[in-house]
């Protein structure tokens, strides 16, 4: 009897230990459901800090460019991908994909 109850106790540990362990395979962009007429605030609230930051301005008008890197699991690899949120006047006007690499490789794909 106490070993049927020592092996399921690790039976549930084990189970547990292999669930915490995922792996992202969905783009946190997605997890998030981050959609352009967002905030700059609800996007970093959501996705934490950019990696790279670009910002101008022109008269009354300011543009914000947030650079987000991503390993997202593809099956047999990661794939680095890198996102750029484009922001008018601190609001999320565009989401565009940069470059992307699998584990490994030394090529850059340009979308």
């Amino acid at each position: 009897m106490k070993s049927k109850i020592y092996f399921l106790a690790a039976s549930v540990f084990v189970f547990f230990f292999f669930i915490s362990c995922s792996v992202q395979r969905v783009s946190k962009i997605v997890q998030h459901d981050i959609k352009s007429g967002m905030t700059k605030e609800q996007v970093v609230s959501l996705l934490g800090k950019p990696y790279k930051v670009a910002m101008a301005s022109e008269k009354d008008v300011t543009y914000d460019q947030l650079y987000y890197k991503e390993d997202i699991w593809a099956g047999r690899t990661y794939v680095l991908t890198e996102s750029i949120l484009s922001f008018k006047n601190n609001v999320l006007v565009k989401i565009d994909q940069g470059q992307e690499r699998m584990e490994g490789d030394t090529t850059i794909i340009n979308k």
